[in-house]
């Protein structure tokens, strides 16, 4: 059986040597969302509601809520991923595990890397 490829394509600034580098995005559905909130706040995760630049609450395409994390490193991300899945409320998270077979990177200087799984 053959096996799709997915190949990501990523600025250098994407690259880290540890996650939680960046907050982690995490789509919650908005009735209830504050639920979710409280259950993130007490595993230390600092929740933040993501708004616009004028105050209002960003809102996705799907019409879901954005909190994104402030946990500066993830130690576990298969855990955490199952964990925030199997939450109620979440619809899906940043961490995207498992889905590039293959990451382009693109530097600055115009060079590129291939790293492939």
């Amino acid at each position: 059986m053959r096996r799709k490829k997915s190949i990501w394509v990523v600025g250098e600034d994407k690259v880290v040597a540890t996650l939680g580098a960046f907050p982690l995005p995490v789509e919650v559905v908005p009735f209830g969302y504050k639920q979710v909130e409280r259950q993130l706040e007490v595993r230390g995760y600092n929740p933040v509601l993501r708004h616009h630049e004028d105050g209002s609450i960003y809102v996705t395409d799907s019409q879901n809520y954005i909190l994104d994390l402030q946990m500066k490193e993830i130690t576990n991300p298969e855990d955490l991923n199952d964990w925030l899945n199997n939450l109620p409320g979440v619809v899906e998270n940043g961490l995207f595990l498992n889905y590039a077979t293959s990451v382009v990177i693109g530097f600055s200087d115009g060079s590129v890397e291939v790293r492939d799984k």
